[in-house]
């Protein structure tokens, strides 16, 4: 089966990506080469190499990312799109931080790391089967599929 014809309503991987140069924002979306979709958006013009930041390996993608959309949809940044603010602009207001940008990318890391987290406790309480993949092991792994030119490993 090529990734074209891998239906995303099968096994794959939710990915959190996030871009250097737009430290407030993440990216939630599925495939089931994370890596090789961060390279993809990378090479829309962006200022940027986007990167995958955490990965959850899932049995449904489409009924994993919907959940997550569904939880975040008031930090999305826009409607029809999968980009997230980490600290929406209320919030912001609410945590009493008059410029954003002003915050600390490890701040922001945390504070992701902290959204990805609910996201687990939320699959748990949906009972979603996921397992958290470790972000080098993909990274390995794609590599290795790459060079031996088969895309659809799992």
């Amino acid at each position: 089966m090529s990734l074209l014809s891998h239906p995303p309503s099968g096994p794959g991987f939710i990915y959190f990506i996030r871009n250097p140069s737009i430290p407030n924002e993440y990216k939630i979306g599925y495939s089931i080469d994370p890596i090789a979709r961060a390279k993809q958006l990378s090479s829309t013009g962006l200022s940027a190499d986007l990167f995958v930041h955490r990965v959850l390996q899932v049995q449904n993608m489409i009924v994993a990312e919907r959940t997550i959309h569904s939880f975040y949809d008031a930090s999305r940044i826009t409607p029809d799109k999968e980009w997230f603010y980490i600290v929406s602009p209320n919030q912001a207001y609410q945590l009493n931080i008059n410029c954003i940008e002003m915050v600390e990318w490890d701040q922001l890391t945390e504070w992701l790391n902290i959204h990805i987290d609910q996201v687990i406790e939320g699959f748990q309480y949906a009972e979603i089967d996921f397992t958290e993949i470790s972000v080098q092991y993909l990274e390995q792994m794609h590599a290795q599929s790459s060079a031996n030119r088969f895309p659809d490993w799992r």
